[in-house]
């Protein structure tokens, strides 16, 4: 939303924030985040997304294991995409990856090159659903990281960011959107931008101009 500045809704209602949604707003399309199980919600299309490095885990559902919904409810999607990261081969033809931009000062608002954090330690902080792979991407860009992993949807306290050194701190915009009360000049954000690739984009706006033109 701070990105695109396109209106949002949250809540655990996902019809009522549906509704909402077309009644104060003129957008066409809406997007439902991990909206899959939500079956009350009417959906046109499908979309589920397989990280390529942990695959299915053990194969269980929540709380079991890590999947929203069980392996054979691929068969029912519209589209199957591979999440990859910008050094994996994707095999499968529909994928994205997450590319790194320049780090932003979440005080100032600087923005500075991940290069010009190389020649000492960064601490890097995640508490989103795989904080490994944000580590090893800080760490593939040459920096020398040390891991701080919370869990999903983590609420930070100043206690989070007290670290025994005068090291910057690194972080996801997901998290930095949680910690813009612990204003400080050593904690950075790391935005990331989907490269999709050019058979996810052809598919997917196929079927997004096909339900538009149908609902004309």
């Amino acid at each position: 939303h701070a990105r695109t500045a396109c209106p949002l809704v949250v809540g655990q209602n996902r019809v009522a924030a549906a509704e909402l949604l077309l009644a104060n707003t003129d957008c066409d399309i809406i997007l439902s985040d991990d909206g899959l199980q939500h079956y009350r919600l009417q959906r046109d299309i499908e979309i589920a997304i397989i990280d390529t490095r942990r695959q299915f885990g053990n194969g269980f559902c929540l709380p079991s294991g890590p999947l929203r919904e069980p392996v054979s409810r691929l068969a029912q999607v519209d589209l199957v995409v591979d999440h990859c990261t910008a050094t994996e081969e994707c095999l499968a033809e529909d994928n994205f990856s997450l590319q790194f931009s320049d780090a932003i000062n979440l005080k100032s608002n600087e923005a500075l090159s991940l290069e010009s954090f190389k020649g000492a330690a960064v601490h890097a902080v995640a508490g989103i659903g795989h904080p490994q792979r944000f580590f090893d991407q800080l760490s593939r860009a040459g920096l020398e990281v040390i891991e701080h992993a919370f869990p999903d949807h983590h609420k930070y306290n100043g206690d989070d960011f007290v670290f025994n050194d005068d090291f910057d701190i690194l972080m996801t915009e997901k998290d930095a959107v949680k910690c813009q009360g612990f204003l400080s000049d050593k904690l950075w954000y790391v935005p990331v931008t989907a490269e999709l690739s050019n058979s996810l984009c052809q598919k997917l706006l196929s079927k997004v101009k096909q339900l538009t033109s149908d609902k004309v």
